[in-house]
């Protein structure tokens, strides 16, 4: 045997390809996980866009009530 050879049932190489199977395995775990990131990302900021949409209804409602409020003593206009 050449000294660069390696032998046939080398536990070297069935150590390798587990590593690079276990690299294989993580590597598609970590890009269904960043899908996942991703995707819950894009909900939270939908999510924060409609709760400024209501808080701006909100507001909207709370100014037009106040506005519409008289003094409690004024008289109606049919007086």
């Amino acid at each position: 045997m050449k000294p660069q050879e390696v032998p046939p049932h080398d536990p070297t190489d069935s150590r390798l390809a587990k590593l690079e199977e276990e690299v294989a395995h993580q590597q598609r775990l970590l890009d269904e996980l960043n899908e996942v990131i991703t995707g819950l990302r894009m909900e939270v900021d939908r999510h924060a866009l409609k709760q400024t949409q209501i808080e701006t209804a909100i507001r909207n409602v709370s100014d037009s009530l106040e506005g519409a409020e008289g003094p409690v003593d004024e008289k109606p206009p049919h007086y």
